[in-house]
């Protein structure tokens, strides 16, 4: 059976402070960063888009990016400083190295 699709790979959390979380006015916003990847097999391929959540810590409201232009500013950042792993592109080294190798292994039987 073939699967294919994608999945969401959370990376290390970003933690910043912001003075005040605008729905319960207490200090503390959560940053967690993630990234989209396609796979093939449960085999990641490349990786699509990163994006980055906004939550209170003290009342779990989640955050919009578009809601706050200080939250913006931390999203924006947060955003800019993820590293997409090395290891959510292997797919792309292994599946085209296999598939070379099988036309090669059968290329060798004429």
């Amino acid at each position: 059976m073939i699967s294919l699709g994608t999945r969401e790979y959370n990376l290390t959390d970003f933690e910043q402070e912001l003075k005040t979380c605008p729905a319960c006015k207490e200090k503390g916003i959560f940053i967690s960063r993630s990234v989209h990847f396609f796979q093939f097999n449960s085999l990641p391929i490349f990786a699509k888009n990163s994006f980055a959540n906004a939550t209170c810590r003290k009342c779990k409201e989640q955050f919009k990016p578009d809601s706050n232009e200080q939250i913006n500013q931390f999203l924006t950042e947060a955003i800019s400083s993820i590293e997409v792993p090395k290891h959510l592109y292997i797919g792309a080294f292994l599946y085209p190295l296999a598939i070379g190798s099988a036309f090669a292994f059968f290329a060798s039987f004429k």
